[in-house]
């Protein structure tokens, strides 16, 4: 995923599995940008430096700016140099100071928004640490209107099962039953070959066929998606390729496909949107309402400690 926010209390994966990057201590400007961290560190411990192991390029940067201007160029600084760097994998977290700083949500934001641009230009993944102290980022109005849509979507609604069986003798409920299995066991043992030989569009063939339709690049798509370019060739080049749901989902995203539009590519993968998932009630509150930002999604999904969108 090339831009990832985290809480400062969580292990930031790299995105080799065995690596964990732990986030501590800005590195002087007259020493190497290149340093690998040990395994499994926690942020809030101090990491183990190594100079040899693990070939990916990672770097650390511990912002201590103490006012808005500052911080900000500071963190420009901290993205060019890691760029000159070659760097792959780039790690922001803040002083105390900072943290002080970073209390006004719009600068917060502001960040997010530079590094959103910095990695639409650079392929390199960023890791944003978020102090603990620090619950919101997104606007207020959004998540109160979020807020308003989960609680609708939510609700507890009544077993139509129950319903039915109490209209219904239950007598007659169960041999209903007992045809719908025997009628279903039958179509499945004549069918099960044609239905085989017929499978439906995959999902890499339609996610390649709606670009196509959407007179997009590659490009376009997976910067818009938050997903990094190895990731996507891997789509591309594999017809029988299956996602996660949020990478699904977070293609449906960069596309701007409608509701009906993003249900039928998450079929293709095998998934569907649920009303009893918090995830999916946010996702379709941001689909319906046309809202396709998915670093905005990304803000909104880390204030309820979901998934952020992207791989």
């Amino acid at each position: 995923m090339p831009f990832e926010m985290i809480r400062s209390n969580m292990l930031v994966p790299s995105a080799d599995a065995e690596i964990i990057i732990a986030v501590h201590e800005r590195l002087p400007k007259e020493a190497p940008a290149r340093k690998f961290f040990a395994p499994g560190e926690c942020v809030s411990e101090q990491p183990k430096l190594y100079q040899e192991g693990p070939t990916r390029a990672q770097y650390s940067v511990k912002i201590g700016a103490d006012n808005d201007e500052a911080l900000l160029a500071e963190l420009k600084e901290a993205l060019q140099h890691a760029q000159m760097e070659a760097c792959e994998v780039l790690v922001l977290s803040f002083s105390p100071d900072a943290e002080k700083v970073l209390q006004k949500k719009a600068l917060l934001r502001q960040i997010g928004s530079v590094i959103a641009d910095f990695i639409s230009h650079n392929e390199m993944t960023v890791y944003l640490v978020v102090p603990d102290r620090i619950a919101d980022i997104a606007p207020a109005a959004l998540l109160d209107s979020v807020e308003r849509y989960i609680d609708s979507q939510l609700s507890p609604a009544p077993d139509k099962s129950e319903m039915f069986s109490s209209l219904m003798p239950i007598s007659d409920a169960n041999s209903l039953a007992e045809l719908s299995c025997e009628k279903a066991s039958s179509s499945a043992s004549h069918t099960l070959d044609d239905l085989v030989g017929r499978l439906d569009e995959s999902f890499s063939c339609t996610l390649l066929r709606l670009i196509d339709k959407k007179g997009m690049t590659d490009v376009e798509v997976y910067k818009r998606a938050n997903i990094d370019r190895k990731h996507f060739s891997k789509i591309r080049s594999n017809r029988s390729y299956m996602p996660s749901k949020k990478t699904a989902l977070a293609l449906a995203v960069a596309l701007r496909l409608n509701l009906g539009e993003t249900e039928d590519l998450l079929s293709r993968a095998g998934y569907m949107l649920s009303r009893s998932q918090k995830f999916d009630v946010i996702m379709e509150y941001f689909i319906k309402s046309g809202q396709y930002n998915v670093f905005e999604i990304n803000e909104v999904l880390f204030h309820y400690d979901q998934p952020l969108l992207g791989c």
